[in-house]
């Protein structure tokens, strides 16, 4: 087994996830972005848009491209779509990846990803 291998597996499998008939895929975040995300937020909380920001970053990061696994959006990207859709996605990226609702809830706790 390569490193590479290991890596992907250990990474989890993209879902399919589907927003007013409309399907995305969402990867796992990894470790690293969890913790960046946290710190961006911790750092910036007191922004007017902090949270908006939060959701748009999220998006950014877990929406993939099915056939390469690359990202697939910017956050400005993210920013362009309509709240309902922002608010969906964030929502469910934040709760397959064990964080707060606001980004917040769980900073600190080891938790599991929610299974498919």
């Amino acid at each position: 087994m390569r490193k590479d291998d290991l890596m992907a597996g250990l990474r989890g499998k993209p879902v399919a996830f589907e927003v007013d008939g409309f399907g995305v895929h969402l990867r796992p975040l990894a470790a690293s972005d969890r913790v960046g995300l946290l710190a961006w937020y911790r750092a910036n909380r007191k922004e007017p848009d902090a949270a908006h920001v939060l959701q748009h970053k999220l998006i950014a990061l877990a929406v993939i491209d099915p056939d390469n696994g690359g990202q697939l959006l910017t956050e400005a990207d993210a920013a362009a779509l309509p709240a309902l859709a922002v608010d969906v996605i964030s929502e469910e990226v934040a709760r397959r990846n064990g964080l707060g609702k606001d980004g917040e809830d769980d900073a600190g706790k080891v938790s599991r990803p929610t299974p498919n």
